[in-house]
């Protein structure tokens, strides 16, 4: 059985395609609060909230490149998912540069304590 066309939900992504700020407002206020639980199940605390942030502002960057209004939904949770996906891979990446800066220091600390030991 073929699942129901949303016609309002049509109509409204179409609407934010041409511009319409109310419209967009609708989906914002429709869909917000699922994207950030999305986002909280994978990320926890303020974080989720800007990452939600980035979210919708990309949605309504690229609203208009959405060729299928019916695939709205898809497509959002697509960004949301790449959302969650760039911060755990950017926070990954962030804590072996951390790690590797720990490193160095502690390199550059035992060459200092070596060093100053050969001048005595």
């Amino acid at each position: 059985m073929a699942k129901p066309v949303d016609l309002k939900l049509n109509l409204l992504v179409l609407r934010a395609q041409a511009g319409d700020e109310l419209a967009f407002k609708d989906l914002y206020q429709r869909f917000c609060e699922g994207s950030l639980r999305f986002l909280q199940s994978i990320v926890k605390g303020e974080e989720a909230e800007d990452l939600n942030q980035e979210v919708w502002i990309s949605v309504y960057q690229r609203i208009a490149s959405l060729s299928n209004a019916a695939g709205f939904k898809i497509w959002l949770f697509q960004i949301t998912r790449n959302k969650a996906l760039d911060n755990y891979r950017n926070s990954k990446r962030m804590k072996e540069f951390h790690d590797m800066l720990k490193l160095e220091a502690e390199e550059i600390s035992e060459y200092e304590e070596s060093d100053f030991q050969m001048q005595n």
